[in-house]
């Protein structure tokens, strides 16, 4: 099955991105396991004030080939930068 066809039949229920609560139901995770995923850079989010927007296609990329794409973020000036996504947790830490 290619992403296409896995994302016409998967998940119609679903927007296009997510909120992390959403991509918890859908990958049946805790929120910490979810947040450990995107800051290993295994399902790629965008940080949205102080929570997080995935994919839907991230996340059926990520089940169906075990990790998604991470494009490589932008610095203003238009060369991509090494920081990665993290979820900032209330703990300190910049993962769950």
């Amino acid at each position: 099955m290619n992403l296409l066809d896995a994302y016409q039949a998967m998940y119609c229920q679903y927007p296009d991105a997510v909120r992390t609560s959403q991509a918890c139901e859908m990958l049946d995770l805790e929120r910490h396991t979810l947040c450990h995923l995107i800051h290993t850079q295994q399902i790629f989010a965008l940080r949205v004030g102080q929570g997080f927007l995935i994919p839907k296609s991230s996340i059926i990329e990520f089940l169906i080939t075990g990790r998604s794409d991470f494009p490589m973020p932008l610095h203003s000036s238009g060369k991509t930068t090494d920081k990665m996504v993290s979820c900032r947790c209330s703990n300190g830490q910049t993962a769950c």
